[in-house]
């Protein structure tokens, strides 16, 4: 074979730059084409040391980012809360039944007799 064969993806101008092999799909590109394939690592961006053509490069993928998680306000100085245990506390505990003709919780005596609910 007198001549070599030529890749589809890289052009054999000089200019263009030299042959490189990319990575991900081993196809034959011109390198200055091929991309460095990056990742989030928390704050940064970390190199794959991975070159890359145009159609196997990924984004880098935005769940992989640490979450910035704002600073709690500043506290409210001499604050002055509503009193819900003044309102809520001297109120008896009423339970609805579960379904109608339920007495609900039903309690008995030592002797077997229902105490505060009429059985029938």
């Amino acid at each position: 074979m007198s001549w070599r064969p030529h890749p589809r993806n890289a052009s054999s101008d000089p200019h263009d730059g030299p042959w490189a092999t990319c990575d991900s799909c081993r196809f034959q590109w011109n390198l200055p084409k091929l991309k460095a394939q990056f990742e989030y690592a928390g704050f940064t961006m970390v190199n794959k040391n991975l070159l890359k053509c145009p159609h196997c490069y990924d984004e880098p993928n935005p769940q992989l980012r640490a979450i910035v998680i704002p600073a709690d306000p500043d506290p409210v100085y001499n604050a002055r809360p509503e009193q819900y245990s003044v309102d809520e506390g001297l109120m008896p505990l009423v339970t609805d039944p579960a379904y109608p003709g339920d007495p609900g919780q039903v309690i008995r005596d030592e002797n077997g007799k229902y105490i505060g609910v009429d059985p029938s």
